[in-house]
């Protein structure tokens, strides 16, 4: 019966196809950290910029030449036609085949084809840049499952790639270390505190079965704003009609004063320690909420 049953188990998958099951697990893509090469990237900039200031060199060769025999009053103006007319320079060249003009047309093709290479490698650095780090908790989550730290027995913590590939998620590469599923928006006070300080509470399981890593769980992004959704909107029901309540039982002037400014005082620390509102944010929704107060107290209801 036994036999039975681990027969009918889903073997552990191993290597890179428990690595890429491990990334796409994640629903919400916090696990798809990878190496962005920084060094590698910068050096490859610099190689396409030689080779490219090369190209420039050899054409400004070209462009003097061009200007002397144009000064020179004794050249016929066939000889600079090929600097002047693009017809005539890709019929001497594709179709005549005369030297000059086939060096000229070779330059130019290869000025284009490395000059796009460099302005797409520019351009994918530039979108590189804007990926986010991931955060601690996350590259420790993933460093976990890729080296199998959650093995009890220390002798089972071994690298899931071998090769020079072992050391793809060192801790000395965190620093180079991007995250695909970086959010595009700044994260308020109050998700950042529940992700780092009760993540427990909107975690997923990963399927164990698949990626052998039971103790390696991820945070639902869903469960997360939903809860501090919710909670905002209780803090903001609470803080006008709870205000509005006690306000309204409180008959002494003076005393409806203070509970209006210590309210005000409150509401303005709940918004900057829940939201990630600037400050200019901030003294406007305290300056609506108080208003709102003081239109209820001069009401007279």
């Amino acid at each position: 019966m036994r036999d039975e049953e681990k027969d009918n188990d889903q073997p552990n998958l191993i290597g890179y196809a428990n690595l890429a099951a491990f990334v796409s697990s994640d629903k919400e893509h916090s696990a798809t950290l990878f190496r962005r090469f920084r060094s590698l990237s910068a050096r490859n900039l610099l190689y396409l910029e030689s080779e490219l200031q090369e190209l420039e060199a050899q054409q400004r060769d070209i462009d003097l030449a061009d200007a002397a025999v144009a000064d020179d009053p004794r050249a016929h103006p066939d000889d600079t036609d090929v600097a002047t007319d693009w017809q005539i320079l890709r019929e001497k060249a594709e179709g005549l085949k005369e030297r000059n003009a086939v060096e000229r047309m070779e330059l130019v093709k290869k000025i284009r084809s490395k000059l796009e290479e460099y302005e797409s490698a520019l351009l994918r650095n530039a979108a590189l840049n804007k990926l986010e780090q991931p955060s601690h908790q996350v590259f420790r989550a993933f460093r976990t499952h890729f080296h199998n730290q959650h093995l009890e027995n220390p002798q089972n913590h071994y690298p899931r790639l071998t090769g020079l590939s072992a050391d793809l998620y060192e801790e000395e590469y965190y620093s180079d270390i991007v995250s695909l599923g970086s959010r595009s928006e700044q994260e308020d006070r109050l998700t950042s505190f529940l992700r780092h300080r009760h993540p427990k509470h909107f975690m997923r399981k990963i399927d164990k079965d698949v990626l052998g890593s039971p103790s390696v769980r991820s945070m639902s992004e869903y469960r997360l704003q939903v809860f501090v959704g919710v909670l905002n909107v209780l803090l903001a029901a609470s803080f006008l009609f709870g205000s509005i309540f006690n306000l309204y039982y409180v008959k002494s002037p003076q005393k409806r004063l203070g509970l209006i400014s210590g309210y005000t005082v409150a509401f303005a620390l709940c918004v900057s320690l829940t939201t990630n509102a600037r400050k200019a944010e901030i003294f406007g929704s305290c300056a609506a909420y108080a208003a709102v107060l003081v239109v209820f107290v001069s009401g007279n209801l």
